[in-house]
Order: structure tokens, then C-alpha cells, then sequence
């Protein structure tokens, strides 16, 4: 299963509405519970869930008691994304299958100390959100502007903002606002991957591994955000930094066949062949028809023609 590199964004208020085919249609299902870092139930959590091989997803919400479904779906790589005004977003990569029970998966979201959420505030968000989801970014800069001036300690705000600078293209801009979230969340690691994607945009890749380097890789659930960073540490000649990236993204996608790619040449970059050939071997069994697949192959018989 080929899957290319892609700098995304993931909206903290508000998501990007997309015009979802049904693709992601199969015969999988899944359930989700979501609980504050106390054990609370979480009702009215956006879900938006996306799989990596159909190109396509859609959303879902939880109910009262936290709990939401996901029925009717394909197997593979899932991205799933977790939003409610007041909680740190959530991100996570997991692999859903057709054919067998899914685990159970529990979700906790951390309140964001020192944001007080009203109905007013939740009121004139929805206006903005749609805003934005209409693609009139430039109104719905002014509009999540006007709420900051009216509701200052909605600090989170500013991600909303960003992320439509990063839309429209304009990444120092992004940056800018994306930086006002840190610097009243310091523990923000999704923020340091968003300025990350914004600073590789602007193809500044030394300022982008600085932000991604802020991560324990631990904490990354992104399989394109682990290969991103991995590639940009390869293509800065740190090839055991780019391992520690790329396996744990094959870790968590076992099927990404560019993340397999990706870690042999690493390996073989760093001198160990072995490890090279056995991960390129695993690409040729995933995705025999890559189109890496012949790089592959002549790299596998060179290295083994050596022993």
C-alpha cells in the first residue's frame, strides 16, 4: 500500500469539511469510549476518522456516556482525530480490521487549565467555524480575531487562526499565530508538529526538525508526521535519528510501505546492511508493485551477493 508524504493539518475548533466519497466502506466495526484526564465522560466530541488507503472518511460525535461507533468500515490504516473546545486535541494512527474483533478504544483528553468555555463563546465560534468551512478564510481570520478581543483567554483560538493562514498559504503567518498557543501551553506537542509542517512549507527544514525535535518520538501517533520528520533527518545525513522515526512509524502502520522504503536506505546509509535488506525485503512482500520495489530488489541482490 503506497502512501505519499503529506504536510496536513489538523483543526483544534473547528475541522475542514471535506466532500468524503465511500470508499472507506467495508465490513469493519469499531467502538470508542472518551473521558477527561479524571475519568469523566466527554459528550459532544468531534471524532473525524480518515483511512489512509481509501482517500476518504467521515465524522462522528460522541453521546452522553462518551461512547461513539464506527460501522460498516474497510480495514487498514486509520487517522483519527479527537476535538472539543476546552481539551487539548488528540490525534492517533490505528490499524482497523474486517475480519476480526477491534480492541476497544479508550480515549482521554486533557482540559486546557485556565479556558473557560460559555455558550456565547461557543455560540460565536459556530459562526466563525462556518466561516471557514465555506472557505472564506479571510473573514474567518477577522471573525476568530474578534473573538480573541472579546474572550482574550480563548488563547486556543490562535491554532484556528493559523490554520487558515496555513490554508491560504501564508506560513509565517501560521507560525505566528500557531507560537501564540505555545506560549500560553507550553506542553503543546501537536503544536510543535503543526509549526513543524508549517516551517517545511515554507521549505525551511532546519527550523522544521527544531519544532519536531520537541516531540519524544514516544509520543507521536502520526505515521506521516514520524516519516516526515525521518526523511528530513536523513536528508541531513543524522541516519540514526532517521531510524528511530521511521520504525516507529512502520511500528504503528506495518503496511507503509514508503516508511519501510525509507528505513532500509537508512539503514543502509548507516552501514547496516543487514537491517537494510531485511526491511526492504518486508517492502517487496507488503507492496510488491511499488514503484520502489525495483530499487529495491537491485539493492537486496547487490547486498547479498557481498555475504
Amino acid at each position: 500500500m503506497k502512501k505519499s508524504l503529506i504536510i496536513a493539518i489538523s483543526v483544534i475548533v473547528l475541522f475542514h469539511l471535506l466532500l468524503f466519497s465511500q470508499l472507506h466502506k467495508g465490513k469493519g466495526r469499531f467502538k470508542g469510549i472518551i473521558t477527561d484526564t479524571e475519568g469523566n465522560m466527554l459528550e459532544s466530541v468531534t471524532i473525524k476518522l480518515f483511512s489512509l488507503r481509501a482517500n476518504s472518511g467521515f465524522e462522528t460525535k460522541s453521546d452522553k456516556n462518551g461512547k461513539w461507533e464506527a460501522n460498516w468500515i474497510r480495514s487498514g490504516m486509520w487517522h483519527i482525530d479527537f476535538m472539543k473546545l476546552g481539551y487539548e486535541p488528540k490525534k492517533i494512527s490505528i490499524r482497523i480490521f474486517e475480519l476480526k474483533k477491534n480492541p476497544l478504544l479508550e480515549i482521554k483528553m486533557k482540559k486546557i487549565e485556565g479556558l473557560a468555555i460559555t455558550e456565547e463563546t461557543d455560540k460565536v465560534m459556530k459562526k466563525a467555524n462556518k466561516l471557514y468551512n465555506e472557505k472564506k478564510y479571510e473573514e474567518a481570520i477577522a471573525a476568530y480575531k474578534k473573538i480573541l478581543t472579546d474572550f482574550p483567554d480563548a488563547f486556543i483560538i490562535n491554532q484556528n487562526i493559523g490554520n487558515a493562514y496555513f490554508t491560504l498559504q501564508d506560513y509565517d503567518k501560521a507560525i505566528e499565530f500557531y507560537k501564540k498557543v505555545v506560549e500560553n501551553q507550553e506542553e503543546s506537542s501537536h503544536m510543535f508538529i503543526y509549526i513543524g509542517n508549517a516551517y517545511i512549507n515554507h521549505k525551511d527544514d532546519e527550523k522544521a526538525l527544531e519544532w519536531y525535535s520537541k516531540v519524544k518520538v514516544e509520543d507521536i501517533e502520526d505515521v506521516l508526521a514520524l516519516y516526515n520528520v525521518g526523511v528530513l533527518f536523513f536528508n541531513s545525513g543524522n541516519y540514526e535519528k532517521a531510524v528511530t522515526y521511521l520504525k516507529r512509524a512502520v511500528e504503528i502502520d506495518t503496511e507503509f510501505s514508503d516508511g519501510y522504503y525509507q528505513l532500509g536506505m537508512s539503514y543502509l546509509a548507516s552501514g547496516q546492511s543487514l537491517k537494510a535488506v531485511e526491511v526492504l525485503e518486508k517492502l517487496l512482500e507488503i507492496d510488491p508493485e511499488s514503484d520502489k520495489a525495483p530499487v529495491a530488489k537491485s539493492i537486496i541482490e547487490t547486498l547479498t551477493k557481498k555475504k
